[in-house]
């Protein structure tokens, strides 16, 4: 073992010592675990909507009985792909080359190890601006360290992200807002987003002056910095009347570069351009998955992402269902009503 990789290593013991001490959840984040109660409800009021029977199985599972049919859920799971299909599309490395084989953008990437990190450090020295680290399987952004600028800081995300698995990747970080499309059996069905943070010029204040204006000093960090640079913008710049220009692409909840679980938080499925719902489609299709909420980043979604930069990032089964509601004035995902009613056949 070289004294590089034994660096890494205590780096790592570190990092696994700290990740057991208590209070280390990140301010804020909420676990599908802790949503037991919101599922329950969900589901609940679902069968009601549907004539059916709603009984538990256990804690976070369910079945809704109709004419003797029985459907069993576990929180946002529904019994609609095989282990092969979610296998799968836990795999990046593996989407990201079914997906670009087939004309979809998908980030630029690389893959590495930590007993050998060169591949990594080239990569990045050709994307100066930006990049993610993240594990080659998993989910919920567990070990994704975004806004990797640095030698030391790809370091310490790559330990981090070894935390999870042996093997993980370097991709180019994309400028954009994250939006879910979700599909269903091949079709666009509901799309969200995670809002970012916007100005609007006026022709003549330049865009720092519109940040404080706006009073959001605290989006002066990594995040904006990104998000200006990415876009060949600076502070100084003068945006043209009524131009709104995104100034950070995670909205609220900045961690630094530790990636959190996304929280989509506005509805946009009237919105999707056709090119990119076809897209999506064709990625569910691709995935012969029967239910997959696909990730994009992209700085508009009603256009082509070929055309502003936008990628695929993710595809991912089981999504959650949360994100697809106002738990404040809805009941229960309407998503999930769809699909619980073409389960039973009920028109």
């Amino acid at each position: 073992m070289d004294w590089y990789y034994a660096k890494l290593k205590v780096i790592r013991l570190g990092l696994k010592i700290a990740q057991r001490l208590p209070l280390r959840r990140p301010v804020k984040q909420v676990y599908l675990r802790d949503r037991i109660k919101q599922y329950k409800q969900a589901w609940s009021q679902i069968a009601q909507r549907v004539d059916a029977q709603f009984s538990e199985l256990d804690r976070d599972m369910w079945v809704l009985e109709k004419d003797n049919v029985q459907l069993r859920v576990r929180l946002h799971e529904l019994p609609l792909d095989n282990n092969i299909v979610l296998k799968l599309c836990g795999r990046k490395p593996l989407v990201h080359k079914l997906l670009s084989s087939n004309g979809i953008p998908v980030p630029d990437h690389q893959l590495y190890q930590l007993s050998d990190i060169s591949p990594a450090k080239k990569f990045l020295s050709l994307h100066p601006g930006g990049c993610v680290v993240k594990p080659c399987d998993g989910y919920a952004g567990l070990g994704v360290t975004t806004h990797v600028k640095s030698v030391a800081a790809l370091e310490k995300a790559s330990v981090r992200a070894s935390l999870y698995l042996d093997d993980f990747m370097i991709e180019e970080q994309i400028v954009g807002e994250n939006y879910r499309l979700l599909i269903y059996k091949g079709k666009l069905l509901h799309a969200v987003k995670r809002t970012g943070k916007s100005v609007v010029g006026d022709g003549v204040s330049s865009i720092r002056e519109l940040i404080v204006a706006a009073d959001n000093g605290d989006l002066f960090d990594d995040d904006l910095s990104f998000t200006l640079q990415a876009q060949q913008l600076g502070f100084d710049d003068v945006p043209g009347k009524d131009q709104v220009l995104l100034v950070r692409s995670i909205g609220d909840g900045f961690n630094g570069g530790v990636e959190l679980r996304t929280s989509y938080d506005t509805v946009v499925t009237d919105m999707v351009h056709e090119s990119v719902r076809r897209d999506a489609e064709q990625c569910a299709e691709i995935a012969q998955a029967a239910l997959v909420g696909v990730d994009i980043i992209t700085k508009d979604i009603t256009k082509d992402l070929r055309e502003v930069g936008g990628v695929v990032n993710e595809i991912n089964t089981t999504p959650a269902l949360h994100h697809h509601y106002d738990e404040g004035n809805e009941s229960f995902p309407y998503p999930a009503l769809i699909m619980v009613k073409d389960f039973f056949n009920i028109d």
